[in-house]
């Protein structure tokens, strides 16, 4: 007997009408405003969630992403590879001095 999942919460339709889409019926198309606003809302929500845990802000409204998502994968990689010399100690702290951000 395998053991029970854990109740999430329901995150999809399970009925067997809907997930095939028989009798959906479609929404209607979001208009660029209301996109906006939407993105508005959840950087104002964003922020306030961020302000009660973290002293610093980030910058959710104004991504600066010059390249593809190839790129920017890469860049989570090698975040992440950081993060990880950082735990295991081996990073060189003195090694960001020759960086040219560093003064920045």
């Amino acid at each position: 007997m395998s053991a029970p999942s854990p109740d999430f919460g329901q995150i999809a339709h399970l009925d067997y009408d809907t997930a095939l889409n028989r009798h959906a019926e479609p929404l209607e198309r979001a208009t660029y405003q209301e996109i906006e606003e939407a993105l508005r809302a959840l950087r104002s929500f964003m922020y306030h969630v961020e302000g009660q845990f973290e002293r610093g802000e980030t910058m959710f409204d104004d991504p600066l992403l010059h390249d593809d998502g190839d790129s920017v994968v890469w860049l989570l990689k090698r975040g992440l590879r950081h993060e990880a010399l950082e735990k295991e100690g081996k990073l060189d702290w003195g090694d960001i001095k020759q960086s040219p951000w560093y003064a920045a």
